[in-house]
C-alpha cells in the first residue's frame, strides 16, 4: 500500500507544480531566446599573441546585437575551462531557439582529421595533449542542437600552426579539415580546408571579419548569399591567396540575419482646414467640368445621329419623288401615243364619249401596282414603272429581280432561279405564271391593278 508523502516534502511538491505552471504560461520568447550567439576572441596566447581576434569578436558581437539578437555572449581570451563554461551556457540557451551562432576568432588546428579550437592557456607538447587541452569543434557543434532553423558556426581561425609535436605517431596539419555537418547546419571557414587565414597584421580586423562586417547587416540577404559575398571580397583582398569555404546544407527556405526592409509609407504633408476646403472645391469643379464634357459629347453624338437620319430621310424622299416623276412621265408618254380603236369597232372620235374606268388600261402602258395571290397565299405584288418591272414582293417580302422585259401585252421578269410571266387583259387584270428553275415549282395567279 502506497503511503503519503512526508510532511516536509509537501511544500516542495507544491512549489515545483507552481514553477511548472508558470513556465507553461510564459511566452515562447521568455522561455528561450529566438536568436542567440556566442562570440569568442582569443588573442593572448602564451606562445605568441594575435593582434586582431579580440577586435574581431567585439565588432561581430556589436553587429549581432544591432541586428536584434535576443542574447549575444561575448567572451575574450578564454582559457580552456572558460570556453567549456561559455559553450555550456550557449547549449542551454539554444534549446528552442530559431537561430544559434558561434563565432570564434583565434587559433585552430586539425589533428588526425578532427578540428580543434584552442584556448589561450593551451600547452601542447605531444599530440595526445590536444584532446585534453583543446576544444573539439564537434563538441561546439553539439551545443547548437537545440536550434530549429539554423545552426551557424563561423571560424576566423586556422591563422597559423605554431605547434610542432615531438614524439608520437600523429602530427598537426596546416589549417582545419573539411567536415560534413547535417541538420540545418552551416560551418564557414575563413580559409578552405588545409590552408591558413590571414590575421590582418597592421589592420584593425582580419580580411575575413572585415568582409563579414560589411555584409552582415544587409537587409533581405539570405545567409548563404551573405557568406558567398564574404568569400568573394576576401579572395579579392588577398589576391586569391585566401579562399573561405562553407560546409553544410540548408533547405529551400531563405534565412536572414536581417529581415528584408519593409516598404515605408510615403509621408503626407499636413494640410490645414482651409487648404482641405480649397482642394475639395477644386475636385468638385473638376468633377462638374468632366460631367459637362461628357454631356456635351453625348449631345454632339445625338445631333450627328439626327443629321444622319434627316439626310437618309431626305434621300429616300428624293428617290421616291424621282420614281414617281419617272412613272408619271412614262405614263404620259405612253398615253400620248396614238391609239388604234378600230380593233374595238369604235371610231377614234367617239372614244372620249365612252365611260372611262377609274384606272384605264392603255395598251403599252402597264405602270402601277398589281396584286394577287399565288396558290391562295396573299402578299404577291408586282410594281411596274416606265414599262419595266421594278419591284416584286412574295408574301409581302421583296424578292430581287435581275432581268425584266415588257412588250405588247406581256411582261417577263425574274432571276437565275425563277421566272414570272404576266399576260395583261384590258379589264385591269393580268394572269401570272410562276416557275422555279431549280425546284421545278409552278403556280398560277390572277393579279389586279390597284
Amino acid at each position: 500500500m502506497r503511503g503519503r508523502a512526508p510532511t516536509w516534502l509537501r511544500p516542495r511538491v507544491v512549489g515545483l507544480v507552481l514553477v511548472l505552471l508558470i513556465a507553461l504560461t510564459l511566452p515562447e520568447k521568455a522561455l528561450a531566446a529566438k536568436r542567440i550567439a556566442l562570440v569568442i576572441g582569443n588573442s593572448a596566447y602564451g606562445l605568441g599573441s594575435l593582434p586582431n581576434p579580440v577586435n574581431d569578436a567585439s565588432a561581430v558581437a556589436s553587429a549581432l546585437s544591432q541586428l536584434g539578437f535576443d542574447k549575444v555572449i561575448l567572451k575574450k581570451d578564454l582559457a580552456a575551462e572558460g570556453m567549456r563554461k561559455a559553450l555550456r551556457e550557449l547549449g542551454r540557451d539554444a534549446v528552442g531557439s530559431d537561430i544559434a551562432v558561434i563565432f570564434f576568432a583565434g587559433h585552430g588546428m586539425e589533428l588526425a582529421g578532427r578540428n580543434y579550437l584552442l584556448p589561450v592557456d593551451v600547452r601542447l607538447e605531444r599530440a595526445s595533449d590536444v584532446e585534453l587541452e583543446a576544444i573539439s569543434l564537434d563538441i561546439a557543434l553539439q551545443q547548437l542542437d537545440g536550434a530549429r532553423r539554423l545552426k551557424l558556426v563561423v571560424l576566423d581561425a586556422c591563422r597559423s600552426n605554431v605547434f610542432r609535436f615531438a614524439g608520437g605517431k600523429r602530427d598537426a596539419s596546416r589549417g582545419l579539415a573539411r567536415i560534413e555537418p547535417e541538420d540545418n547546419t552551416l560551418v564557414a571557414y575563413a580559409a578552405r580546408a588545409g590552408t591558413t587565414a590571414d590575421d590582418g597584421v597592421g589592420r584593425r580586423h582580419s580580411p575575413f571579419t572585415t568582409a563579414l562586417l560589411k555584409h552582415i547587416a544587409t537587409p533581405g540577404l539570405d545567409v548563404r548569399i551573405l557568406l558567398g559575398r564574404v568569400r568573394d571580397e576576401v579572395m579579392a583582398a588577398t589576391h586569391r591567396e585566401q579562399q573561405p569555404h562553407i560546409y553544410g546544407t540548408l533547405g529551400g527556405q531563405a534565412i536572414y540575419l536581417k529581415e528584408p526592409a519593409a516598404a515605408l509609407p510615403i509621408p503626407r504633408p499636413e494640410v490645414d482646414e482651409e487648404s482641405k476646403a480649397t482642394e475639395a472645391r477644386r475636385h468638385e469643379a473638376l468633377r462638374r467640368a468632366e460631367e459637362a464634357k461628357r454631356a456635351g459629347e453625348l449631345r454632339r453624338q445625338d445631333a450627328l445621329k439626327a443629321q444622319e437620319a434627316a439626310k437618309l430621310a431626305e434621300e429616300q424622299r428624293l428617290a421616291a419623288m424621282k420614281a414617281a416623276e419617272e412613272a408619271r412621265t412614262g405614263a404620259e408618254a405612253e398615253s400620248a401615243k396614238p391609239r388604234n380603236d378600230s380593233k374595238q369597232g369604235l371610231e377614234p372620235t367617239k372614244l372620249a364619249a365612252l365611260p372611262k374606268p377609274e384606272k384605264p388600261l392603255t395598251q403599252g402602258s402597264f405602270d402601277g401596282r398589281w396584286t394577287g395571290a399565288w396558290g391562295g397565299r396573299a402578299g404577291t405584288s408586282v410594281i411596274i414603272s416606265g414599262n419595266r418591272v421594278v419591284r416584286y414582293y412574295y408574301k409581302g417580302q421583296p424578292v430581287p429581280i435581275t432581268r425584266s422585259t415588257l412588250g405588247g401585252s406581256t411582261a417577263t421578269f425574274g432571276s437565275e432561279t425563277y421566272t414570272v410571266n404576266l399576260t395583261f387583259r384590258g379589264s385591269g387584270s393580268a394572269s401570272a405564271h410562276y416557275r422555279h428553275h431549280v425546284r421545278g415549282d409552278t403556280a398560277e395567279a390572277t393579279l389586279t391593278r390597284q
